[in-house]
C-alpha cells in the first residue's frame, strides 16, 4: 500500500467513525493517531512554505478588508462599535488546515482537522489602544 491509499484509507476511517458506523478493526489509540494524522500530512505538507504562505494569505485577504472597511467605519463614526464585526469564511479541509499552519497559533500543534470547513474572524473594539 503506498502513502496516497493509506491516506485515502484513513479518511474513509475517519469519516466513517464520525458517522457511527461500525469499526472495520481493531484500532488502538496509537493507530488512530497514524490514521488522523495522515490527513494532515496530506493537506499540508503537499506544500512548501513559500507555496503556504501564499494559500494563507489568499484565503485572508477577503476577511482583512472586511475588517479594514469595518474599522474605517467605526473610526470614522458611519458605524458604532457596537456594531457586528464577524466574516465567516467556507473553504474545503485543505484550505482551513493550512490556515491554521499559518496562522500558528501559540506553536499549536495538532492531530488532525476533521471535517474543518470554515474560518470566522472577529474584529474587537478596545478604546484604550485609539487613545495611545
Amino acid at each position: 500500500m503506498n502513502y496516497l491509499d493509506f491516506y485515502l484509507l484513513s479518511d474513509a476511517l475517519v469519516a466513517e467513525k464520525f458517522e457511527g458506523s461500525p469499526s472495520r478493526g481493531n484500532f488502538t489509540g496509537e493507530d488512530w493517531f497514524l490514521i488522523r494524522n495522515a490527513q494532515k500530512v496530506v493537506l499540508l505538507k503537499s506544500f512548501d512554505k513559500f507555496a503556504n504562505r501564499m494559500f494563507a494569505t489568499r484565503n485572508f485577504h477577503h476577511p482583512m478588508e472586511f475588517i479594514k472597511e469595518k474599522v474605517n467605519q467605526i473610526l470614522t463614526g458611519t458605524e458604532t462599535k457596537d456594531s457586528l464585526r464577524y466574516y465567516l469564511h467556507s473553504s474545503h479541509d485543505t484550505q482551513v488546515v493550512n490556515a491554521v499552519a499559518w496562522l500558528n497559533p501559540l506553536e499549536y500543534d495538532y492531530t488532525d482537522m476533521p471535517f474543518g470547513s470554515t474560518l470566522i474572524s472577529e474584529l474587537h473594539y478596545n478604546e484604550t489602544c485609539l487613545k495611545t
